[in-house]
């Protein structure tokens, strides 16, 4: 039989009402993109974390660890330590005894050449009156207690002229640190 699409078949079933399908919204491509990647960037971020988490606890643990043996070795260590610590301030103690040592002999040395000046003033061997004496190292000096001499330069001062320069006369010394005693003399050192 020959049906027409505008004639409707008397013989067929009848046809359900007609109804319009829903309309479900087609997915936009790039929505679909934007929230995979925020569910990656989601899981890095916590995966991130664990993995942060996991890092800092097993570095504590190292510090733990770490600091038991040091505290164990540390009893240990402290007693060598402490002897050390005392032979060191002993050392430094007895450098420093030295160069006060030193020192005072030095000015020693300036009394000395004070005295000597002071006579030669009274005999006309110099003219006075003597105002000041300074003595200073040449070759060495006191605070190198590794020197074994020193020779000083002394100056002694008879005149300070209007525009502030001293006068006087060159006397030297010299120290023998090992004995203790020392020679000193009219004339600057040779």
């Amino acid at each position: 039989m020959i049906t027409h699409p505008q004639i409707p078949d008397p013989y067929a079933a009848p046809l359900p009402p007609m109804y319009s399908a829903p309309q479900v919204p087609q997915p936009d491509k790039a929505s679909a993109w934007k929230k995979i990647l925020v569910a990656l960037a989601t899981v890095a971020v916590l995966g991130s974390m664990i993995f942060g988490g996991i890092m800092l606890k097993s570095v504590h643990d190292q510090q733990e660890r770490n600091d038991e043996a040091a505290s164990s070795s540390s009893a240990a260590a402290s007693s060598s330590s402490a002897a050390a610590t005392s032979s060191a301030r002993a050392a430094e103690q007895a450098v420093e005894s030295e160069r006060s040592r030193r020192r005072a002999a030095a000015h020693d040395i300036e009394a000395s050449v004070r005295q000597m000046a002071n006579e030669h003033v009274a005999s006309g061997f110099i003219v006075g009156p003597i105002l000041l004496v300074t003595c200073d190292p040449v070759t060495g000096g006191v605070e190198d207690i590794t020197l074994e001499t020193t020779t000083f330069s002394c100056f002694v001062t008879t005149e300070v002229t209007t525009d502030g320069r001293s006068k006087g006369f060159y006397y030297h010394a010299t120290m023998s640190w090992t004995s203790g005693r020392y020679t000193y003399g009219y004339g600057a050192p040779s």
